[in-house]
């Protein structure tokens, strides 16, 4: 028996966080790297939470990689995910 392909709908593509209103099928971290270059945190967490930050940090080399981001840039986004990291830390602590 041959289960139909189910396409999941990336996280990032919510509405709540505008970055998907033209294409509500992208690619997960296609929507992440849109967010990094905004610096949009709360999708950043969002996706932090739900696909793990090993995912967020690979996007951030993508994009330095392929040279999209500027040093600030680069920088802003390593202190925002490093305080992400921390959030996550004490909440695990907590428990």
């Amino acid at each position: 028996m041959t289960i139909p392909y189910k396409r999941v709908r990336a996280w990032l593509a919510a509405a709540r966080f505008g970055l998907a209103s033209s294409n509500p099928g992208a690619d997960e971290a296609v929507l992440l790297r849109n967010a990094l270059l905004q610096g949009r945190f709360d999708a950043i967490l969002e996706a932090a939470a739900h696909d793990g930050l090993p995912f967020v940090w690979q996007q951030i080399g993508e994009l330095r990689e392929s040279g999209a981001l500027s040093e600030a840039q680069g920088a802003k986004l390593e202190r925002m995910v490093r305080s992400i990291e921390r959030g996550f830390a004490e909440a695990e602590a907590e428990r």
